[in-house]
């Protein structure tokens, strides 16, 4: 599986890292919470911070967070929920949103390690002219890099993508259930970055409550259709590959993200400080 001139350039995690059902799935008993990212960092060299989706964080925290994660790290921050997923929301308001996110992450920012910014829109996000003109507005006034996830496949469209090349806006390819109208996994790149989001393949329980969503198992075989792809990107004139594992329940996320990065040749031999 692994490819000198590719493994190297891929960067694997997970999305969020704090998790009550981690302390027993992944995090080592009794390991005190304020170490639970350090540990991760011991694996994993990039994260997808999701929290800031549902609250705009407090800046001490952003603080405390920045002088936990090492110089070389890869950070990609998810914009809130009121911006990509109210519609009820003034583009006055999302001006206001973006500058107190902004704001919030500036101790993260000032290190250096944040790779770029993620929106993720919802699947009841259709293709049409306001979604649009919320959509461009959103890119304009949205701090980069910007990488796109969009859940329904109305967007899998030339002129969209055409507008991702014009504006630097990166193409997040997710993995979940080739069913109704989610985006398929088609292999897109729009600038030098790629994105894979891995959500799992939980068609039965798609719609049911989130937790079960995203309970899911990547076996080895399903893995290495996941590198495939990281491969075909790199064809496809990427220089590097984010890979980050969303099936976070029971801290399935950070298992298969470990197995991922053993099998791609990129996991630490010796982790020393645990």
């Amino acid at each position: 599986m692994k490819d000198n001139f590719v493994h190297k350039d891929i960067f694997v995690g997970t999305s969020g890292y704090y998790f009550n059902d981690w302390a027993k799935n992944f995090y080592p008993r009794g390991l005190k919470r304020d170490l639970w990212l350090r540990y991760y960092t011991n694996f994993f060299n990039s994260l997808e911070l999701n929290t800031t989706f549902y609250a705009i964080p407090d800046v001490c925290r952003m603080e405390e967070m920045a002088k936990k994660l090492p110089e070389e790290f890869n950070l990609h921050i998810k914009l809130p929920g009121a911006i990509t997923h109210r519609r009820d929301v003034s583009t006055t308001e999302i001006c206001s949103i973006m500058k107190n996110f902004s704001d919030a992450i500036s101790p993260l920012v000032e290190k250096g390690i944040v790779a770029g910014y993620l929106a993720q829109f919802p699947v009841s996000f259709k293709l049409n002219d306001e979604n649009l003109s919320s959509l461009l507005h959103i890119i304009k006034i949205s701090p980069e890099p910007l990488f796109v996830e969009f859940r329904n496949k109305d967007w899998l469209d030339e002129k969209i993508i055409d507008i991702f090349r014009e504006n630097n806006v990166g193409w997040v390819i997710p993995d979940a259930p080739q069913i109704h109208n989610l985006m398929p996994d088609e292999i897109i790149a729009t600038n030098d970055v790629g994105y894979i989001r891995l959500h799992g393949r939980n068609e039965k329980n798609w719609y049911s409550k989130e937790e079960d969503r995203y309970d899911y198992f990547y076996s080895d075989e399903e893995l290495e259709e996941i590198f495939k792809i990281s491969e075909q990107l790199f064809h496809r004139g990427v220089k590097k590959v984010f890979v980050y594992f969303n099936n976070c329940h029971r801290g399935q996320a950070a298992i298969n993200a470990k197995k991922f990065a053993e099998l791609i040749g990129i996991l630490p031999e010796e982790n020393k400080l645990f």
